[in-house]
This record gives C-alpha cells, sequence and structure tokens, in this order.
C-alpha cells in the first residue's frame, strides 16, 4: 500500500546584499577592509545561492552552511551596528504578501523554516523512489531519518 506523503513548500526570498553593510561595519572598525572582500563576497554569494536549491544534500548543506554562518555573525557583531539590512520573505502557503524585517532572527527562523522544507521534500523524492524499485524497505526507511531529522 503506498502511503501520501505531504511536503512543506519553501518560502522564497528577495536578493539581498550583504557586503555594503557588513562591509561598512567592519571599516568603522579597523579603516581598511581589504583583507576581508574574498569573504564577504562568499558569505554574499551562499546567500544568493541559497534561492531556489534543490531538495538534495547540496541545497541542505548550502543551507547549514548558510544558516552556521548568520549565526556565528549573530554571535559576533552587534546587530544594533549594522540593522540597515532588510530581510525579505514570501508566504510559503499560498500567495500573501511578502513579510519585510530588519530582525536577524526573522532571517534565521525563515532559513530553518526552509531546511525543514528541504527535508520534508527530499524525503517524499527518496520515498518515491523506493516504491519505484525492489529496495522498497532501504528507502522507506531513509524517508523516516529525513523526516526525523532534527535541524542543527
Amino acid at each position: 500500500m503506498k502511503t501520501h506523503l505531504l511536503v512543506v513548500p519553501s518560502k522564497e526570498t528577495e536578493e539581498l546584499n550583504w557586503i555594503k553593510p557588513l562591509n561598512n561595519y567592519l571599516l568603522s572598525l579597523y579603516g581598511n577592509t581589504s583583507n576581508y572582500q574574498t569573504e564577504l563576497s562568499n558569505f554574499n554569494k551562499l546567500r544568493q545561492d541559497i534561492r531556489g536549491v534543490n531538495a538534495d544534500n547540496t541545497g541542505l548543506r548550502l543551507y547549514y552552511t548558510y544558516y552556521s554562518q548568520v549565526e556565528l555573525l549573530d554571535l559576533r557583531i552587534p546587530w544594533s551596528k549594522i540593522r540597515k539590512v532588510e530581510f525579505e520573505w514570501f508566504e510559503a502557503f499560498g500567495t500573501g504578501p511578502s513579510h519585510k524585517q530588519k530582525s536577524l532572527a526573522f532571517e534565521k527562523a525563515s532559513i530553518l523554516f526552509n531546511i525543514a522544507s528541504l527535508l520534508s521534500k527530499f524525503a517524499k523524492s527518496k520515498y518515491d523512489e523506493s516504491s519505484q524499485d525492489d529496495k522498497a524497505e532501504q528507502g522507506t526507511k531513509m524517508t523516516i531519518q529525513l523526516f526525523q531529522t532534527v535541524s542543527l
């Protein structure tokens, strides 16, 4: 008997440029930010890369990496110094309006929501694959593990 699994849709987000606010903060501290440009560009690119990832190991790895970087940013930089960053995320269920906030907690919550969404999509794809071949038991076990995965 085939079970039907529900997946959680992902939230969409608008582009965000981390380089300018972080560069301004570092400039106020050190006076020169040329040593940090590669890291700033990599961090900004990571934020752009999470938009529209596939529900697979690569997509999950990108989201986990971005979340850990945002968490480290939150621990090391006083958010009140770079509050000019505005995060915009769209409602996952339906066509509601977008939500904008300058809170880093909002960004982290949206990232965690999308990690859960990717895990549910990945689990469903593994379950669908396993029900088409003779490895159904192994695929079902992996599906269950993906649904039980605790984010971070």
